[in-house]
């Protein structure tokens, strides 16, 4: 048996990691191990949001501010090819932005603006006009030609 420093609960072996022991010597059992990390990941996410938007976070286009819904746009577009170079999606971004000093060329937005655009060329958000019907105000079956 052994003690969580975290929750203090006495545990089996089995619960904890081996090789898990922090700096000051306590060891956290697997499921408070995993929240720190899941609480950890969060704030670092948070922080990259700030830092290409504000504080609270908010989508550029259409102003979403829910933490869950925001993803990191490369504003000149090539994402997929950068994020295959840096060895995936995510947290892997977030990390390598925080590492590269919070470079120019990226942006805050929701992840349907940033599917739109990336799919459409352009956010159903915006006033684009093609002719004399704007974009955001056809309804779907008028953008799909039907």
């Amino acid at each position: 048996m052994r003690r969580c420093s975290k929750c203090e609960e006495d545990k089996l072996e089995v619960e904890f990691y081996d090789r898990e022991r922090n700096r000051t010597g306590s060891v956290a059992c697997i499921p408070c191990l995993k929240s720190i990390q899941r609480q950890s990941r969060r704030t670092n996410r948070y922080r990259v949001l700030i830092v290409y938007s504000q504080d609270p976070p908010s989508c550029i286009c259409c102003g979403e501010t829910h933490f869950e819904f925001l993803t990191i746009d490369h504003i000149n577009g090539g994402g997929e090819a950068h994020r295959k170079s840096i060895g995936g999606p995510g947290r892997t971004m977030d990390r390598w932005l925080r590492l590269n000093g919070y470079p120019d060329g990226f942006r805050v937005l929701c992840y349907n603006c940033n599917n739109a655009i990336g799919r459409y060329g352009y956010c159903p958000h915006k006033e684009e006009t093609n002719g004399s019907v704007s974009y955001n105000r056809m309804d779907g079956a008028a953008r799909a030609g039907l």
